[in-house]
């Protein structure tokens, strides 16, 4: 049976994380290419997954506050 949970971070819809018959992780599907980053990458579960888009959000969100100073 395959497992899939929907990413979300704020209001924003992340991704997919899926895990299929079989497989011991859920790997990362970006539904927003923000997120592009983290497609393919492999989680052991899904909070996992939401933590790394919300870091990987606010990574972002310093790199562009930085650029515009």
């Amino acid at each position: 049976m395959t497992q899939s949970y929907v990413i979300e971070v704020g209001e924003d819809q992340a991704g997919l994380v899926i895990r299929e018959l079989g497989e011991r992780d859920f790997q990362f599907h970006a539904a927003n290419s923000r997120y592009k980053a983290l497609e393919g990458r492999l989680f052991a579960n899904p909070l996992l997954a939401e933590r790394a888009a919300i870091a990987h959000i606010s990574r972002r969100r310093s790199y562009t506050s930085g650029a515009q100073k």
